[in-house]
């Protein structure tokens, strides 16, 4: 999928680019390549996995909307991966982690239970997730 534009499953379209547009001003406060670049460096500085993922979301987004290169993204990519794998042993303890961060910020409770008795079941060796 190198060089072929792909990003999270599609082509770059106009609308997806004006959507994500949206989505991130409103909640990010993020209008063009220079206030994204700001907003992901203050999310990969804080080392949160709320922040750390959003991160990852985010620079994708900037992406699409012309706002990074290709080049930029997979250097984006890394430096929000490389704390992920550092600080957590599995997508599960990542997931929950985030959703307790979220839930600190005012997200529902019922996910949390959800993904906290899922990391008990990996922790008792019931499965495992290969986390690279």
């Amino acid at each position: 999928m190198e060089d072929t534009g792909l990003v999270g499953g599609g082509r770059p379209a106009p609308h997806r680019r004006k959507r994500y547009r949206a989505f991130l001003s409103t909640n990010f406060h993020i209008t063009d390549r220079e206030s994204g670049l700001a907003a992901l460096e203050h999310l990969v500085a804080s080392r949160q996995a709320r922040d750390l993922c959003w991160g990852v979301l985010i620079a994708g987004m900037l992406f699409v909307c012309r706002w990074l290169k290709r080049e930029e993204l997979n250097d984006w990519y890394g430096r929000f991966m490389t704390p992920i794998q550092d600080q957590f042993h599995s997508w599960t303890e990542l997931n929950l982690r985030f959703q307790e961060e979220e839930a600190a910020a005012g997200m529902d409770d019922e996910s949390v239970q959800v993904l906290r008795k899922a990391v008990e079941r990996e922790r008792n060796g019931l499965y495992q997730v290969r986390f690279l």
